[in-house]
């Protein structure tokens, strides 16, 4: 545990440093609504902190099973199943895991292990109902980083109100208008982009770390 700590200490620090030198740049609508998708692919889920490089498998699972379930209904089985005590109604192989963590965090989980999830033989199962998120990721600003990062800043706006990925393309003072009554929640991340820019393709783009404060 203590190393753990000392090595996120690090990372911070880094990190500080790292936007010490960091040059803050404009960006267009289509690279706002893009970056503002690939984040909310996250606080969806309400997920308030990740490191990629210190993930554990169990948080790559879990991440990559919910994503499944939220956006990708060709992969979710629907019926009715008894685990573990409880009567869940959709549920995932975890067959298709080890390539949604990579293509979003650039990690692979060595083993199909779950966090908060319940995983059965080979799938994970869930039930349906309201969703965790904390709402859409709304970027404020952008800044260089190093090697091909970049730092974003954002709020996350519309938390349990059912918001789709056209509320992406608002603006925050927008997104603020448009849910006055939902508690804004301010955080930064740092995305690779990879052989990629600022742009409509997100294909080679991860997530290096997502901070939201509470």
């Amino acid at each position: 545990m203590k190393k753990r700590i000392l090595t996120v200490l690090l990372g911070l620090l880094l990190l500080t440093a790292a936007c010490a030198r960091a040059e803050y740049f404009g960006v267009g609508d289509d690279a706002r609504k893009s970056v503002n998708i690939f984040l909310s692919n996250f606080t969806e889920q309400g997920i308030w902190n990740f490191d990629a490089e210190q993930a554990t498998d169990a948080e790559l699972c879990e991440f990559a099973a919910r994503h499944i379930a939220i956006n990708r209904p060709q992969w979710v089985e629907r019926g009715s199943w008894s685990c573990e005590g409880e009567y869940l109604n959709a549920r995932v192989s975890d067959a298709h895991v080890p390539q949604i963590a990579q293509a979003y965090t650039g990690r692979t989980p060595g083993q199909m292990t779950s966090q908060n999830t319940i995983h059965v033989g080979s799938y994970y199962y869930f039930a349906e109902g309201a969703p965790v998120d904390i709402g859409f990721a709304c970027m404020s600003a952008a800044q260089t980083v190093l090697n091909g990062r970049i730092g974003v800043y954002f709020g996350c706006y519309g938390q349990g109100w059912g918001w789709s990925n056209d509320d992406c393309a608002l603006r925050p003072e927008e997104a603020a208008a448009r849910y006055p009554d939902c508690p804004v929640y301010t955080g930064y991340a740092v995305i690779d982009l990879g052989e990629a820019w600022l742009g409509a393709d997100r294909s080679t783009w991860r997530l290096v770390s997502l901070h939201i404060n509470p």
